[in-house]
């Protein structure tokens, strides 16, 4: 589960009021493996429009860990 991404130092106030407001607080909640990214940026044309230039955030897995429940 990824609750946000950032580009750049920011304030996480406001993202760790809106988690704490999800309810049921008490929800279960079960991990069985953590896994490992790198995100990165790609500069270049948009998919789908070629002559519209960006950047997409992209990620690769690293590594994956399997977690013993």
């Amino acid at each position: 589960m990824t609750a946000a991404y950032a580009a750049a130092d920011t304030d996480t106030d406001k993202l760790a009021q809106a988690i704490h407001r999800v309810r049921p607080g008490h929800a279960p909640f079960t991990v069985d493996r953590i896994i490992i990214i790198e995100v990165y940026w790609l500069h270049g044309p948009l998919p789908g429009r070629n002559d519209l230039f960006g950047r997409r955030i992209c990620w690769d897995t690293v590594d994956t860990i399997p977690l013993q429940g």
